[in-house]
């Protein structure tokens, strides 16, 4: 695990390597350096899932039918966004009545927080109808992102990698999104044992 997350993400950022390297949206909608880092807000996000089992749930509910198609609802306005069906509904709804289908601990889980990201989308989104899409794409990059050992007193696989959200950068969340949006975000995940840092990094441009 990283002895001092604090430290260490402050090194990784103002790497000259990553700040060549990395890039960030600025208010005109171009891509920029993301330049000296001084200060951050970062969090340790929940990352323990290896089974796609997780959302299985899903269908026990009725939000997705047998054949895998998504039930669709009249329009709901939220925060952001217009809800046309259960599955948006249970994202983003708490007073839906499937919202407690995942508890506030399942909804911090990394793989849970990359699915809401691929089902809400970004502006010219088409959404999906059927959920194996969302769910597909979802595996992938959760593969692609973290890595996994087997425990040597269980046998079990287990994830190894430890996953942190920077949300703000020199006391300026501007810094990294432009537009204040719940589908910002910053993820690192960190392979210690092969000393791995990949960056997943999406602003939301209204």
């Amino acid at each position: 695990p990283v002895k001092n997350p604090n430290e260490f993400i402050k090194a990784f950022l103002n790497d000259s390597t990553v700040q060549e390297t990395i890039k960030v949206l600025n208010h005109n909608g171009n891509f920029a350096k993301l330049g000296l880092v001084k200060t951050f807000k970062a969090e340790k996000i929940k990352c323990s899932k290896i089974s796609m089992d997780f959302f299985d749930r899903l269908e026990e509910s009725g939000i997705v039918r047998n054949e895998g198609s998504i039930s669709k609802c009249f329009d709901e306005y939220t925060d952001h966004f217009i809800c046309s069906d259960e599955l948006q509904k249970m994202l983003l709804i708490e007073e839906s009545e499937n919202f407690d289908l995942f508890s506030h601990e399942d909804r911090d889980e990394f793989l849970f927080r990359i699915f809401k990201h691929l089902v809400l989308g970004g502006p010219v989104c088409q959404y999906e109808d059927e959920i194996n899409t969302y769910l597909d794409m979802t595996k992938l990059i959760y593969k692609d992102l973290v890595s996994v050992k087997k425990d040597i007193e269980t046998g079990k696989l287990m994830i190894s990698s430890e996953v942190f959200s920077i949300s703000c950068v020199n006391d300026n969340a501007e810094t990294l999104f432009p537009d204040e949006h719940p589908q910002n975000f910053f993820y690192l995940a960190v392979d210690s044992l092969r000393r791995h840092i990949t960056v997943l990094y999406h602003a939301y441009v209204k």
